[in-house]
């Protein structure tokens, strides 16, 4: 285990995660693969017996993501890859009083960050990937309604989520140093054919992000393709951190992820929200 590099990939049973999980398997790693369902986590392991480690966890609740790092069972981790991710028809809340969209893809991976920084400090070639969305170009910080209490919308809630996500990597990129700490990246793996809006979503919207899937997706394995390229690319060829991707190609985030003003400010009062899960 001491040369064996490991992962831990959210959202591993399904969809893009579960082609990552393997893909890394496939490439050598023992990768700890986080759902919510316990048989299709056995699955996998009967599959990868020797190198996948389940873990069951809902990421719409804070303490169990809180659960999830206390219980890491490795002394090191070198990849973490934030692919959980989720979008609801209408607001809903989670076990803290949070709204859904906001907890899964932005305050889950922001806190599991914050919690496994300690052993991603131990590798010697640590990288963080987020599973981001050219979603956040439309996305808008509305500071006095982060929680959507006024006036949601699915795509509204969904572009504002993968905007701080954004940000959220942008924010990291600057602070750490950038040769001794961390990596970390955004990547946009795509429209992928993919029940991550639809099977939330009643109605005509769900039909909607459906057709949107069904005559414009891609597959998983191309969904899988950036975040598999960077977990395995060799240090010295690692692109900057804080880079964001769309078919392993640099690309410019939208003006108001790179607004380092807001940038702060949301790390900042993210930070003071979640501060009773870091103690």
């Amino acid at each position: 285990m001491s040369n064996q590099k490991i992962a831990l990939v959210t959202g591993a049973t399904s969809g893009i995660g579960l082609e990552i999980a393997g893909g890394l398997i496939r490439q050598g790693f023992t990768v700890l693969g986080v759902g919510r369902r316990q048989s299709a986590l056995n699955q996998i392991q009967e599959q990868f017996p020797e190198h996948f480690v389940p873990q069951l966890a809902d990421l719409s609740d804070l303490e169990q993501v809180k659960a999830l790092a206390k219980s890491y069972p490795f002394e090191r981790l070198d990849v973490l890859i934030h692919n959980a991710g989720g979008a609801n028809g209408s607001r809903q809340v989670g076990p803290q009083g949070f709204e859904l969209t906001w907890v899964v893809n932005y305050l889950s991976p922001f806190l599991l960050t914050k919690l496994l920084e300690p052993q991603l400090r131990k590798s010697s070639s640590a990288r963080i990937i987020h599973l981001a969305s050219t979603a956040h170009y439309h996305g808008k910080l509305d500071w006095g309604n982060l929680q959507a209490e006024r006036g949601y919308f699915i795509l509204k809630a969904y572009a504002q989520s993968k905007l701080a996500q954004v940000m959220h990597t942008l924010y990291l990129s600057k602070k750490w140093n950038a040769s001794k700490d961390p990596k970390i990246y955004a990547v946009h793996p795509g429209v992928v054919k993919t029940h991550i809006g639809s099977k939330n979503s009643a109605g005509w919207m769900g039909a909607i992000w459906n057709a949107i899937t069904l005559f414009k997706g891609i597959s998983v394995q191309e969904g899988a393709d950036n975040s598999l390229w960077l977990s395995t690319l060799p240090e010295d060829q690692l692109p900057a951190s804080g880079s964001y991707f769309h078919r392993r190609k640099i690309t410019k985030p939208s003006a108001a992820a790179r607004n380092e003003a807001d940038t702060t400010r949301l790390f900042q009062e993210t930070e003071e929200l979640l501060e009773r899960f870091l103690l």
